[in-house]
């Protein structure tokens, strides 16, 4: 990305302004305006950072997109069980991020799919985690429908899609663990 030499304190401030606008009116209602009055910046302040709302969106998403694979990769690399880290991992890491960022999450996640270059990061992304979870030490089969069970109850919560009742939640992620947690 051509920005990078921002400092990190201005392009972060101008991030979760940007995050603050699409939770309250979403992606498609975000202006360059709006994001500069929430930062408390001046419109070419904002500009000069970041001179159109495409860039704007794409560095959210691909900031989202680092943050669960860096999350991804830390809860793996610190499990104490080797078998299964992988899969417990994305699971783990896909309930946090379906918690913490629902609104802003479905949103910039639809506006993935029309935007061939985010869609191709998180292609990739999940080459990889795919690949890890092949390789994980326990059935692959089994490792794989965790995956996609994870994948299920992310997209229910993001997008708000009869997401399950706590108790029910709560059982089917024990089950789900305990899953990652056998050969």
């Amino acid at each position: 990305m051509e920005h990078e030499n921002i400092p990190a304190s201005r392009k972060e401030q101008i991030l979760l302004a940007a995050s603050r606008v699409i939770e309250r009116e979403g992606v498609i209602n975000l202006t360059i305006e709006k994001v500069a009055k929430e930062a408390g910046i001046s419109k070419g302040g904002l500009l000069y950072h970041f001179p159109n709302k495409e860039l704007l969106v794409t560095t959210l998403f691909l900031g989202y997109l680092n943050s669960y694979i860096k999350g991804t990769e830390k809860r793996a690399k610190h499990d104490a069980l080797e078998n299964g880290k992988w899969t417990r991992a994305f699971l783990l890491e896909s309930i946090r991020d379906s918690e913490y960022y629902p609104m802003v999450g479905a949103d910039l996640m639809s506006n993935c799919l029309t935007h061939p270059d985010m869609y191709a990061e998180m292609r990739t992304a999940y080459e990889d985690w795919q690949r890890h979870i092949e390789n994980d030490g326990i059935d692959p089969v089994k490792a794989t429908i965790v995956r996609l069970a994870a994948d299920g109850l992310y997209f229910m919560d993001l997008f708000r899609l009869s997401p399950l009742k706590d108790d029910l939640r709560e059982k089917v992620i024990e089950r789900l663990m305990n899953l990652t947690k056998e050969k």
